[in-house]
């Protein structure tokens, strides 16, 4: 028993150290929920992508537009040109001229075009852009939209690890004012040497919970600074706020907002609408099109003007129609029709995924609501019992150590289960906030 009695100690001794070896890590940040996701948005490569496209976008709308403006251009030039030959004979002066011949040239040159009939073509381009841009705004709503609950399901998952780990912190305290009321037991012969083994069993299991649990808190941490674009771990800043009972809300009424506001159907209407508009844009290439260009230019020579500049103007007109081109305007228009089709299916698929997470969402709220009202009668009705056993054992009047340890895990158990109902409705709440694109 003495031998039992040493090792177990040697083992506690062993958890004590290593509890506070395994927190030596660099600095924490704390930040709150609202930080850690404005954070994120500046950090994560899924939005600064997104981003990237909204200006993208908005440069191809600039440039639909330019499409019905005139171009411009602006050339000009020079050359220099030798030639050799026999020498010859002026036959008014009779003087010998060298067949060796330099020529120089300059020239400047404005054109200017302008596309008057396209079939429309570039009004459907410009709408098909302008879809587009619609699309990347609302790519970029629902792309935030899942951030956020990606970093608020980090974000309560440290305060889950916390609140666990005071849990466990608690346990290891109860555990060692048992072992210190079961040795005083057995030094005044009211207890017998196992009760005090069985303490110290007790604390040994409680200091390695609480290890576990705080090593479980250093890796939510390592995750959240991740998330939030930090180099080292990241803690989370409570509030009473996130306890407080969720408000009666009318499920009719939100899933209606879901239906027509959700970030991830806006995404679909908006890929439905470009779909659509670059089908219109394929059907334009059967008609002819017509455009007009004007050139102005000058140019001279050392030989015929001495550099004298002369004038030359030239105005265009061009019709231009493809009647049969192997059929690959019709290729073109069948390939827009499907993506129309498919942007069309991808919508009402959507639609109907939302309906299905709205209604788990909706009894995932409900029942955690529930399981949150079981827990907090548990943990005080466990509280009570501890209390009520401790007392007994330590006057001696009906209850064994074995009773206490007993009491004990009921109590930590039922406070685990807290903790876990309250962040499964946290969770859940967070999941329908981002299908409704709002807080709630």
């Amino acid at each position: 028993m003495v031998r039992v009695e040493k090792l177990l100690s040697a083992a506690l001794a062993a958890l004590v150290v290593a509890a506070p070896l395994g927190a030596q890590q660099a600095p924490v940040t704390a930040v709150t929920l609202d930080q850690a996701i404005k954070l994120s948005e500046q950090s994560q490569p899924a939005i600064i992508a997104a981003e990237g496209t909204i200006s993208v976008d908005d440069a191809t709308v600039r440039a639909r537009k330019g499409a019905f403006l005139p171009s411009l251009s602006f050339s000009s030039g020079g050359s220099r040109a030798f030639s050799q030959g026999p020498s010859r004979s002026d036959p008014s002066t009779g003087q010998i001229i060298s067949g060796a011949r330099t020529s120089q040239s300059v020239s400047m040159n404005a054109s200017s075009s302008l596309t008057l009939f396209d079939g429309f073509r570039r009004n459907h381009d410009l709408a098909a852009a302008r879809a587009n841009q619609v699309f990347a705004d609302a790519n970029l709503l629902n792309t935030k939209a899942q951030n956020a609950l990606t970093v608020t399901t980090g974000f309560f998952a440290v305060l889950a690890a916390q609140q666990l780990t005071r849990v466990d912190s608690a346990s290891v305290v109860s555990a060692e004012a048992q072992y210190r009321v079961a040795n005083a037991k057995l030094q005044a012969g009211s207890a017998a040497r196992s009760d005090s083994l069985s303490a110290l069993v007790t604390l040994a299991n409680a200091q390695l919970a609480l290890l576990q649990a705080r090593a479980s808190l250093i890796t939510a941490e390592a995750n959240l600074g991740h998330l939030v674009g930090a180099a080292g771990r990241v803690t989370a800043v409570d509030d009473s706020a996130y306890y407080r009972g969720i408000a009666s809300f009318d499920t009719t009424a939100l899933r209606n907002e879901a239906l027509n506001n959700s970030p991830g159907v806006r995404t679909f209407v908006a890929n439905v609408n470009a779909a659509r508009a670059s089908l219109a844009s394929s059907r334009s290439t059967y008609w002819p099109t017509v455009g007009v260009s004007a050139g102005l230019g000058y140019s001279g020579n050392n030989a015929d003007s001495n550099y004298t500049l002369r004038q030359s103007k030239s105005v265009n007109l061009s019709l231009s129609w493809p009647i049969f081109n192997g059929f690959t305007r019709e290729l073109q228009i069948q390939q827009a029709a499907v993506q129309v089709d498919n942007a069309n299916a991808q919508l009402a698929d959507e639609q109907r995924a939302v309906t299905a997470s709205l209604t788990q969402q909706f009894a995932a709220i409900a029942s955690s609501q529930a399981q949150v009202t079981v827990a907090q009668t548990s943990v005080e009705a466990a509280t009570e019992n501890l209390r009520v056993v401790t007392a007994r054992y330590q006057v001696g009047s009906n209850a064994t150590i074995v009773d206490v340890d007993q009491a004990q895990q009921l109590l930590t158990q039922a406070q685990v289960n807290l903790v876990n109902a309250r962040f499964a409705l946290l969770q859940a709440k967070a999941q329908l906030e981002a299908l409704v694109g709002r807080r709630l």
